[in-house]
């Protein structure tokens, strides 16, 4: 079983693959995405597990999406780039100085968490790991891990820390921005 089907069995959804397509997001990026987390989006509606992890998608169709939180990031460090530096340091946002940075992929719906890979094109992008952190300026921590095995600790592993919160979240669930707004987290648990 992969990541993405565990996912799925533990927030117990289930739906057929979507189809999307990533040749234009890859080409603009200069570099393939991994499977993984095409898998991922392709096997969940938009939306959110927990309440808490959301994965940006591939598109221009949505507010948070993978290639406008990617330009947005890139052109900081047109406008600032001493302030950019500053904001992603240690690393840079891939594409700024080369083809290697941070591509953000996820974020925290309840609090400033940020999810990206540390990206390199002359690596295969199976291999790319996960770095995150609570909040701007706070320490990176870096996973050798997928981005669906990534949610699944964050969501449903107790001791994934420090970026989890299975232990904080009740049983780990999936909602779709569909119905996101109609949610009550006294009724979800």
């Amino acid at each position: 079983m992969n990541w993405v089907d565990r996912l799925q069995e533990v927030a117990g959804w289930h739906q057929e693959p979507l189809e999307l397509d990533w040749v234009e997001l890859e080409s603009e990026l200069g570099t393939t995405l991994p499977e993984d987390y095409k898998e991922l989006c392709a096997g969940f509606e938009p939306g959110c597990f927990s309440a808490f992890v959301s994965p940006l998608r591939g598109g221009d169709d949505e507010l948070y999406d993978l290639r406008s939180t990617w330009r947005l990031q890139s052109s900081m460090f047109e406008r600032d780039p001493s302030a950019a530096a500053r904001l992603f340091a240690p690393y840079e946002v891939y594409g700024v100085n080369g083809r290697r940075g941070l591509i953000q992929w996820g974020s925290a719906e309840t609090a400033e968490c940020q999810y990206f890979w540390l990206a390199d094109a002359a690596v295969d992008s199976a291999e790319w790991p996960v770095v995150g952190r609570w909040e701007q300026g706070a320490d990176w921590h870096s996973y050798p891990i997928s981005a669906s095995e990534f949610v699944y600790r964050v969501i449903a592993d107790s001791d994934f820390k420090p970026l989890g919160v299975a232990d904080q979240m009740g049983p780990p669930f999936y909602l779709t921005n569909a119905a996101a707004s109609d949610w009550d987290p006294r009724i979800a648990r």
